[in-house]
């Protein structure tokens, strides 16, 4: 997630307004989806229930949690579903707050 093209989920200046855009790196953050969780790798100062993650450090995401950029709130939304016959696959999705 950040403001580069390659990201899969890009912010600009339709969710922020000029001035919060700048606080938004090209390459915020990523989710990582790991055998025991799904995660969040700052890659930038990226907040997680108000706890401060910084650039190379990891935190395990949960439903419902508040992913917060600046100004910009997001709710991390994710269900996992396991199939005996195939490998288990897990569906992440950001959601903006009003």
């Amino acid at each position: 997630m950040g403001r580069d093209a390659s990201c899969s989920l890009v912010i600009n200046e339709s969710h922020l307004n000029k001035v919060d855009i700048n606080l938004v790196s090209k390459k915020q953050f990523k989710i990582m989806h790991k055998k025991n969780g799904v995660y969040l790798e700052g890659l930038a100062v990226t907040y997680v229930n108000d706890k401060k993650i910084g650039p190379a450090e990891n935190t395990i995401l949960k439903h419902n949690d508040s992913i917060a950029i600046g100004k910009l709130d997001l709710k991390c939304r994710y269900c996992c579903e396991v199939d005996v016959h195939k490998a288990p696959w897990i569906s992440t999705s950001l959601a903006y707050l009003p």
